[in-house]
């Protein structure tokens, strides 16, 4: 399953993580994903950065999320 969501950038960096999970919850909540954590998921430095074209993505993982009763990770991707 894939969600895709974009929001208003914020100029405070604090601001902008919170921005970011609090999207990220309506993502996921209308997915029926439920992540093994609350909040937190935008972490300073991301699991791993990507290059795609000429935008750079931050990947993270968060392991033990479900989804219909199985477990498995959430993978989510934000523009850096």
């Amino acid at each position: 399953m894939l969600g895709v969501t974009a929001h208003q950038p914020r100029r405070i960096a604090k601001q902008e993580r919170s921005a970011r999970e609090d999207t990220l919850e309506l993502v996921t909540q209308s997915m029926g994903v439920v992540m093994a954590r609350k909040k937190d998921v935008f972490w300073r430095k991301p699991d791993q950065k990507q290059k795609v074209g000429e935008i750079e993505l931050s990947l993270y993982q968060v392991d033990g999320s479900r989804r219909g009763g199985k477990k498995g990770p959430l993978l989510v991707s934000s523009r850096s």
